[in-house]
């Protein structure tokens, strides 16, 4: 990141994208969304120096490592890419099981892609609704033998087999990835409603 004064105005490079950024204040009505994970920005960030452009990326997305080892995929490190390596310009996020057009951490050996906001999810959470600690499982739990499909202990719908989940193997329960990270926030920020 090489920092430059422009017309007297701090801008900063990013290595996604060719023009220089600078750091903006988004209302919330604007309804801007991250170029790199997708979600709106409420918080400071940077835009792109070009007005028609539409460039944003949130501080923390901005930071994010251009290289990252995690367990999850322990042979290979996977790669910030800031579009999706295949042709039709969508990845399918191996954690959660959703598509995305945003950024990405890639592994081209074995076409392994995560959402940035799945490769930095905790090993593990502590929800009200569960007397014990929930472990991020990103191999699928064994069904119980009489089940035919596993359920979100939160939200009550099936959860995918080929998807991570945060799992409770002492009572073979588990949640979604999504489901269970929403809960957390909303029990640490009980006055935020987070959709």
């Amino acid at each position: 990141m090489d920092i430059i004064m422009e017309k007297e105005r701090q801008t900063v490079r990013h290595f996604s994208h060719r023009h220089a950024l600078q750091p903006c204040q988004v209302k919330e009505e604007d309804l801007i969304f991250c170029s790199c994970c997708e979600v709106e920005i409420t918080v400071p960030a940077y835009e792109c120096t070009k007005p028609k452009c539409g460039f944003h990326l949130h501080q923390l997305c901005f930071e994010l490592p251009k290289q990252v080892r995690l367990e999850s995929h322990p042979r290979h490190p996977l790669t910030l890419l800031p579009s999706s390596p295949y042709q039709n310009g969508e990845f399918f996020c191996n954690g959660c099981g959703d598509f995305g057009s945003g950024f990405t951490y890639h592994c081209s050996v074995c076409q392994f892609d995560l959402h940035v906001g799945c490769a930095s999810c905790p090993e593990s959470l502590k929800l009200e609704q569960h007397q014990h600690p929930l472990m991020l499982n990103t191999v699928f739990p064994s069904k119980k033998e009489n089940c035919a499909i596993f359920l979100c202990g939160l939200c009550n719908r099936s959860v995918e087999e080929n998807c991570w989940i945060y799992y409770c193997q002492a009572c073979d329960y588990g949640t979604h990835l999504d489901c269970a990270i929403r809960e957390e926030d909303q029990e640490d920020n009980p006055e935020e409603i987070v959709f």
